[in-house]
């Protein structure tokens, strides 16, 4: 009972960076979406500005839009298509359809590694079916295959779907726009279909970095403070440059005693060799795995478990959780205040990437000499900090610009997601 109780306190209370999020979202199985909101007949204007009533698109009409798209084109077998027929048929209003058009704009290219933005393009005048090309967000058939193996089937004698599948070569070449939303938005789909490496130094070196190297030379960027939105225990995020852009990186406490108070322990990260069963509850080493990678390991605070947000080569902003020893885990343990899911939680979070900071540490640290010296080479100042986050923040958004989604928006993934559809 004891050590439950003590596990149980002791486990990471982070927030991606400081918020929490939906709790995990289950997809609602085909063909029982609806909408509470009926418009079937709002208009789109044509070429001369006149308007023109959008005739509403049926799933099986969906088919053969798609079918007739793939029929003239060269590369079909790379091409797969989102229908939001369904919804569209069922009154759901234009203003709600264009957001689940953004939440999958976004969220695919939240999943891709590709040096430049793909393309999500409607086939018809309602915007009913989406359009994608796999090479474009570096996706393979094999990573389409994962996504759809536990979409439900669409049924057998549409013709439509006969020949896209004779097009495409997929058994499964178009899915419903809300389930990819709900369902790739979180782990497990949403490390796998991201390409999510199993933990923070193979995360590091795909960014260009190393963590210690970095820390050691004093080319990091440090904020500390007492508690966050979210959990009532000490926290430092802390930046580094890679070659994409920038990570930011936290470290979370279970605690604010010993080690795990960062006004007494500023320095480090340091080996959480002094709570090994913890460790091999959570999996991984947040901090180097030895001694810390500054001098004075002896001041060096112990973190139970990091979150990491990280510019994609594309400009959009990657997400990952680690547990106490740097392992991937898909959710945050021991958080009171609900749920916080890789992916998911995060982008509600940073909708326009990086939030303002405030150190604490810098001023407040119990440290003199030398030691100091170090923390505030770690800690910057304030002017620093706010430059930095800034100059982040507006790197994501250009990309969300482009992409077309205002800077102002909420998240439209999780907007979609919280969307009455049933």
């Amino acid at each position: 009972m004891q050590i439950a109780l003590f596990i149980n306190i002791i486990l990471v209370t982070a927030a991606c960076m400081g918020c929490g999020g939906p709790s995990g979202p289950t997809a609602p199985s085909i063909g029982t979406v609806k909408s509470s909101t009926k418009q079937p007949n709002e208009s789109k204007s044509d070429k001369a500005g006149n308007l023109r009533p959008v005739t509403p698109v049926s799933e099986d009409g969906a088919f053969d839009l798609a079918a007739e798209d793939a029929a003239s084109d060269p590369a079909a077998a790379d091409v797969r298509y989102f229908s939001l027929a369904f919804l569209q048929s069922n009154g759901i209003s234009s203003e709600n359809l264009e957001t689940l058009r953004k939440a999958t704009t976004k969220l695919m290219n939240s999943l891709s590694w590709q040096p430049s933005l793909g393309m999500v393009t409607a086939i018809d005048p309602g915007n009913a079916v989406l359009k994608i090309r796999l090479s474009e967000f570096g996706w393979t058939k094999a990573t389409w295959d994962t996504l759809v193996a536990s979409h439900p089937d669409a049924g057998t004698g549409v013709p439509g779907l006969e020949v896209l599948k004779q097009r495409t070569g997929s058994q499964k070449p178009m899915i419903r726009a809300e389930w990819f939303v709900r369902n790739a938005s979180s782990p497990p789909l949403y490390y796998q279909l991201g390409n999510a490496p199993e933990n923070a130094a193979k995360l590091a070196a795909r960014l260009g970095i190393s963590f210690d190297a970095d820390i050691s030379a004093g080319r990091v960027k440090r904020a500390g403070f007492s508690k966050s939105l979210v959990s009532t225990n000490h926290r430092v995020i802390e930046y580094h440059k890679t070659r994409n852009g920038f990570l930011w990186r936290s470290f979370e406490f279970g605690s604010k005693t010993g080690n795990r108070n960062i006004f007494s322990f500023p320095l480090g990260p340091g080996a959480a060799s002094n709570n090994n069963l913890l460790a091999s509850i959570l999996g991984g080493n947040a901090g180097s795995g030895g001694s810390a990678p500054v001098p004075f390991p002896g001041l060096a605070f112990v973190s139970d478990g990091s979150e990491y947000l990280f510019t994609l080569p594309n400009g959009m902003i990657g997400f990952f959780i680690t547990g106490a020893t740097g392992v991937r885990i898909n959710e945050v343990p021991g958080n009171a205040q609900g749920k916080v899911i890789a992916g998911v939680s995060c982008m509600r979070c940073h909708s326009q990437g990086t939030k303002p900071a405030t150190d604490q540490v810098r001023s407040n640290a119990r440290l003199s000499g030398d030691a100091l010296a170090w923390v505030q080479k770690l800690y910057v100042e304030a002017p620093v900090l706010d430059a930095q986050l800034a100059q982040d923040r507006q790197l994501y958004l250009e990309s969300l610009k482009k992409l077309g989604i205002p800077e102002d928006e909420s998240d439209p993934v999780n907007a979609a997601i919280g969307l009455n559809l049933k």
